[in-house]
């Protein structure tokens, strides 16, 4: 199975169980606070990508035949800053948190 990752292909590995597997592979970083390859719920929301046009979480994703992902452009970058702060604060103020 192949994919692309901001234009680069990428060829997927059956042991990749989401588009965060993947692109941590290849070197591709996409920052995720909560992510346990056991439990991946997505609940910190830093790990959004755009995938075929469409906002979606790397931790939570399967990849796909053909997917376009998109990891870095200026307006995810400052989404997800803006996600992890918000994630730290939660994580803070709450004896536990989704995770």
């Amino acid at each position: 199975m192949n994919l692309t990752i901001d234009g680069k292909a990428v060829r997927v590995r059956k042991m990749d169980k989401n588009l965060l597997e993947v692109a941590s592979r290849v070197r591709v970083v996409i920052p995720c606070a909560c992510y346990r390859s056991d439990r991946a719920k997505g609940c910190c929301r830093a790990c959004v990508v755009v995938v075929n046009g469409r906002r979606r979480y790397a931790c939570v994703t399967a990849p796909a035949e053909g997917m376009k992902v998109t990891v870095t452009r200026a307006d995810l970058k400052a989404l997800r800053r803006q996600r992890l702060a918000e994630y730290r604060q939660k994580k803070g103020s709450a004896r536990r948190c989704c995770c």
